[in-house]
Order: C-alpha cells, then structure tokens, then sequence
C-alpha cells in the first residue's frame, strides 16, 4: 500500500463493499443514523406534483432548527449521468431538503460534475461519503463510549472541550 491510500483508508467507516444497491442504501442510513441523524431507507415524500420515493431520508434538528438530507445511491457499472442529477436536483428543491448527496460506487461523467456545480447537491463516491461523515461517526462513538463509561453528559462537555477547545461553552 503506498503512503497517500493508508491514511485515507484510515477514515473509512466501514471496509464492507456493498454488493449490491439494498446494501449501499442500507449502509448510508446506518453511517447517517450513527451520526445521530433520523434516518430511514425507502421513503415516499409528497411534491407539490405528486410523490417521490427517495432512497435515503435523514433529518438533524440542530440548534432547534430541522435539516434535511436526501440520498440517492448508486450502485452502477457505470457512471452516473447529468440527467439522474437534473431529476434529483427536482426532488431536492421540492421537497426544501437542506442538502442532498448522489453516491455512487462507480463516479460520474464530466456531465453530472457541471450539472451538480453550485447547488446544494454533492456527488461522492462511496468512500468520499464515509470520508465526509467520518468526523461526525467517530465524535459520536466517542462519546457514546464516554457516556457509558462515566454514566453522565457532563463527560460529553469535557470530551467536546478537550476535541475542540476553542470553543467557549
């Protein structure tokens, strides 16, 4: 293994390839739900012309304010096209999702790279999408495990003071 792929691998949250698009979905809402997100797999959602199953749903209320995450996953031998982004790009300001992800296990054409620029859609692979939450998995098991082990939220603080001390709590 050279050196720029070992670091890398170290923010995966999981080794496991999905073998095939059930497990990729499954796995996304499993990562979002770890994170402390409301996540559901295979939701219909009402438009304002009809409805829309989407693959992944997850919400977060932070701060007392609700955001919302819509996934499509991808699991293609090819890469994904610009129209599969010009449909989700629909579904994302229909359904007022905050922010929405196209992950795919194979890439995308240049097409769905300029279709994607300046939305509030990204598109990542598989891996990118682990890389992209990893931070916010690993806070979260922390302080899981600290919480078990203490028995107390005034750990949480402690263990937010100590990952991020500049902020005044």
């Amino acid at each position: 293994m050279n050196q720029t792929s070992a670091p890398a691998a170290k923010s995966l949250i999981t080794e496991n390839v999905p073998e095939g698009w059930k497990q990729l979905e499954d796995i996304v809402t499993t990562i979002l739900a770890e994170c402390g997100m409301s996540a559901q797999r295979g939701v219909t959602l009402r438009l304002p012309r009809g409805s829309v199953d989407v693959d992944v749903y997850a919400e977060e209320t932070i701060e007392g304010i609700v955001h919302r995450t819509i996934c499509e996953c991808k699991q293609w031998r090819t890469n994904v096209p610009k129209s599969v982004v010009h449909s989700f790009r629909t579904v994302i300001g229909e359904t007022g999702a905050n922010r929405g992800y196209i992950i795919s296990t194979s890439g995308f054409q240049a097409g769905a790279v300029e279709a994607a620029a300046a939305t509030n859609i990204e598109l990542l692979t598989f891996e990118e999408f682990q890389r992209t939450y990893f931070a916010k998995w690993i806070g979260k098991q922390i302080w899981a495990v600290e919480e078990e082990r203490t028995g107390t939220r005034a750990s949480r603080l402690r263990l937010l003071q100590f990952l991020r001390p500049q902020l005044i709590l």
